[in-house]
């Protein structure tokens, strides 16, 4: 009977503790990352679980054969995005009058359509028909920019499309 008890309690206790950590995927993405001229890609995948109030971030890196996986916090953002960007707002003084997604937005511009680059890096979308955009924010900022997944959408709330963006560029798959 005792043994019976104990079962059915830790049952029970197992039943409640899953039901109270509720696990949803909110968004992923998977990409290549590399540089241009190396051979070498990273390929990263990010997903974003809401586990019961809050949010987090997985992302697992393969590269050689060898793969990372670690979590991070993760915000979600929603902004508007203004018409008539372009990337020389990057070098410009307007940079401090752009809200985040249209900073992310002007550094992805100047990543694919630079100089500097070559266009090696590409959103996977037409940058300059977005109007709003939800930011899956990974991690904090730092001094090299920031790991943020982009959902962008044109004037008439239509998909274009996500993108990895913050330091490096590239369509999520």
């Amino acid at each position: 009977m005792k043994k019976s008890f104990l079962l059915c309690a830790l049952a029970l206790s197992f039943i409640t503790t899953v039901m109270a950590s509720e696990t949803t995927l909110i968004k992923s993405c998977s990409t290549s990352l590399g540089m241009p001229g190396e051979e070498i890609a990273v390929e990263t995948n990010i997903s974003i679980f809401k586990i019961n109030s809050s949010l987090k971030a997985i992302v697992t890196q393969n590269t050689n054969g060898h793969q990372i996986s670690y979590d991070e916090q993760a915000v979600i953002e929603e902004h508007k995005v203004k018409a008539g960007l372009n990337s020389e707002i990057l070098m410009s003084d307007d940079i401090d009058k752009l809200n985040p997604a249209e900073r992310v937005i002007v550094h992805a511009m100047a990543l694919s359509v630079g100089p500097d680059f070559e266009d090696s890096f590409s959103a996977g979308l037409d940058l300059k028909k977005v109007r709003s955009a939800k930011l899956f924010i990974v991690g904090e900022q730092t001094n090299m920019g920031m790991t943020v997944i982009v959902e962008a959408k044109d004037a008439k709330g239509k998909n274009l499309g996500s993108f990895l963006g913050g330091f490096l560029v590239s369509p999520c798959k």
